[in-house]
């Protein structure tokens, strides 16, 4: 088993990476490397129709190849079919619950939205305490499209509010479940069995911020397309990962993560919404940037501290 598991585990993740990369490699032959997700509050042109259509379209196919990856690596390494692979994937309900497994399985999913966007909204508290973040309540990031809707900025805010359990479920969800299927339902407990837990997080965000370099190294999220970027990514996806680590062990399926992950994809821009400066460096007040470290970071870790002491004591030598 341990050698199936290594074995899996490294083939699953050169395939993530080099799935990721292929999917990425026609934008950078069209833009030839030029960072082209820089904002222009970073310097960055706005870009044409054909170039902003595959800026979005790009990005969300990338994210399905974790999963094509872990399928592969089912078939290829351990000979599973797709009907048992849904279950082996964590993509069913935990059996031996103590309540139904359905329910359960809403509970926990419920908790993975409602926690993460909790989580990101303290993290702007972070950001804002941390002085990485300089706030107006005024909400200048709505400010046009208020003028020209003629809706006050707080009623904007509540329709952002409320869109965001929504689309955290659809159309987040389904992309976010291209991911959590190889990060969360394959890599993770593979590397578990191997190393333990402490390890299998740390390494699973570290392949899942890697995962990323192909964008960050075209001005993604952190407006640095160098290194440095894609080392804040890892470090940022480590952090959450805890987080969602916790949500997928502790659950014994995928499902909260999942729905947590689109969660995260539509909560992460909070912070700019009360930013007073448009040009605010997401490395530090993001959601996966410093102040996201501390806030999912410190809550996923103390989390997944607690598991492993029940665990303990309900497993005594």
């Amino acid at each position: 088993m341990r050698r199936d598991d290594l074995w899996g585990a490294v083939v699953f993740t050169l395939l993530a990476l080099v799935g990721g990369w292929l999917v990425m490699a026609p934008l950078w032959i069209i833009q030839g490397g030029a960072a082209v997700y820089l904002p222009p509050a970073h310097g960055g042109a706005v870009p044409d129709a054909r170039t902003a259509l595959l800026l979005q379209v790009m990005p969300a196919i990338m994210m399905l190849t974790p999963a094509l990856a872990a399928w592969l690596t089912m078939r290829w390494v351990h000979g599973i079919r797709f009907r048992p692979m849904l279950s082996a994937l964590g993509l069913g309900t935990a059996p031996g619950t103590r309540h139904r497994p359905v329910v359960s399985l809403l509970l926990w999913t419920a908790l993975g939205l409602g926690g993460t966007v909790l989580l990101v909204t303290a993290s702007v508290a972070v950001a804002g305490l941390a002085g990485f973040l300089e706030t107006d309540w005024t909400l200048p990031a709505l400010a046009e499209a208020a003028e020209a809707t003629g809706l006050p900025t707080g009623a904007l805010l509540a329709m952002q509010l409320v869109a965001v359990p929504v689309a955290a479920v659809a159309p987040n969800a389904l992309f976010a479940a291209g991911e959590e299927i190889g990060w969360r339902g394959y890599l993770l407990p593979r590397l578990q069995r191997l190393w333990g837990t402490p390890a299998a997080v740390l390494v699973s965000g570290i392949v899942w911020g890697a995962w990323h370099a192909p964008i960050i190294l075209l001005g993604y999220n952190f407006a640095r397309p160098d290194a440095g970027g894609v080392l804040l990514m890892i470090a940022g996806c480590t952090a959450v990962g805890t987080w969602f680590s916790w949500l997928a062990l502790t659950s014994r399926t995928i499902w909260p993560a999942i729905v947590g992950h689109g969660a995260l994809n539509a909560s992460a821009a909070f912070y700019l919404l009360v930013s007073a400066d448009p040009a605010v460096d997401g490395a530090l007040a993001g959601p996966l940037g410093v102040a996201g470290w501390l806030a999912f970071g410190c809550v996923g870790t103390g989390c997944l501290v607690a598991a492993g002491l029940r665990w303990r004591r309900s497993h005594p030598v």
